[in-house]
């Protein structure tokens, strides 16, 4: 069973709460603005986190990674996170991500191979510009 650390950070909060598919795993004071949890998520969980005070935007990192809520799928209130999580939430993160850069560049425009390599570039083969860089170094 996989182990994930949910961590919420702004300088306004004050108290944090995590419930793990209706209940409450922990409700605790914060200092300095930071609030982490270790978790152990057995296949999908929904994961509510409240905040205090309401009305703010706290980062979120799961496993030291700076989530965007949008990419994540995260239904965002003014005084909740709420998303669902299971153990291969990293793989759909990175699709989602990668799907969203193909999106705003391409969404109404003609496939563009080189405006793809360069900035979207997952799933290209570089081979023969690995093996130039290669050649360069060792001249």
């Amino acid at each position: 069973m996989p182990s994930y650390t949910f961590e919420i950070q702004h300088p306004s909060l004050v108290r944090a709460r995590i419930d793990m598919n209706k209940e409450i795993i922990d409700d605790q004071y914060v200092l300095n603005g930071e609030f982490s949890l270790n978790l152990k998520i057995h296949y999908k969980s929904t994961i509510d986190i409240w905040f205090w005070p309401w009305k703010i935007t706290p980062y979120l990192r799961i496993n030291n990674h700076l989530i965007n809520y949008g990419i994540m799928g995260i239904k965002q209130y003014d005084h909740q996170l709420s998303f669902d999580i299971d153990k291969k939430w990293i793989h759909t993160y990175r699709d989602n991500l990668i799907q969203s850069r193909i999106d705003s560049q391409f969404r109404d425009k003609e496939f563009d191979r080189k405006l793809y390599e360069s900035s979207i570039g997952y799933n290209v083969n570089h081979e023969n510009l690995i093996a130039k860089i290669r050649k360069k170094i060792d001249e």
